[in-house]
């Protein structure tokens, strides 16, 4: 069996929420560690939006150069929801050096924030698939499945940013407090011809 790899800070998921708290540990000198299930970065979209605040955020770790040449502010937004009169949201008021929506797609996001982790010495251990977390009084016990062998995890604090489908939160209790609003939404990442490559018959 395996011995227990020890830490102080266990960080499940290395989306963009998982790779912000990294950061922010590794900044402070925090020992931990970050284990994600895929192999790679996504390459989509997926979360395109970036708030003020976390445009903030980002300054204070000194990235926010990196995320404006990246992507482009949008001051506002128009919503059509079943069929009623459009609702224009708009975000010029908004009391921050970043007064509007920052759209920039997840995958940009997330390669940012990975750079800047690794650039500082930082790391995440991907193909590491969690198959139960088990708290103490001492702290969190995480078994972890990595290329066909089970990894043993020990860490004081757990910060769980695994997603809506969060095997962190099942295996704790925890209940996904939401509901379903009653709308269906698309997002789709597609290739659009040049204009001069499309014919009309």
């Amino acid at each position: 069996m395996s011995s227990v790899i020890e830490t102080d800070v266990l960080i499940i998921g290395a989306g963009p929420s998982g790779l912000m708290a990294a950061n922010e540990l590794q900044k402070r000198e925090v020992d931990f560690i970050c284990l994600e299930k895929r192999a790679e970065p996504s390459d989509l979209s997926k979360a395109l939006g970036i708030q003020a605040r976390t445009l903030e955020m980002f300054e204070l770790l000194g990235l926010h150069k990196s995320f404006l040449k990246k992507g482009y502010p949008g001051p506002g937004a128009k919503l059509h929801l079943g069929g009623e009169k459009p609702s224009l949201v708009e975000l010029y008021h908004i009391k921050s050096r970043y007064p509007y929506l920052f759209i920039i797609p997840q995958s940009e996001t997330e390669a940012i924030l990975e750079d800047h982790l690794e650039s500082s010495g930082g790391k995440v251990e991907r193909e590491h698939e969690v198959v139960e977390v088990l708290q103490s009084d001492q702290g969190v016990y995480v078994s972890a499945r990595h290329e066909g062998e089970l990894k043993k995890y020990f860490a004081k604090y757990l910060i769980a940013c695994d997603g809506v489908h969060s095997k962190v939160r099942q295996d704790l209790g925890v209940d996904f407090i939401g509901k379903d609003e009653g709308f269906t939404f698309f997002l789709g990442d597609v290739d659009i011809p040049d204009f001069n490559e499309i014919y009309i018959d």
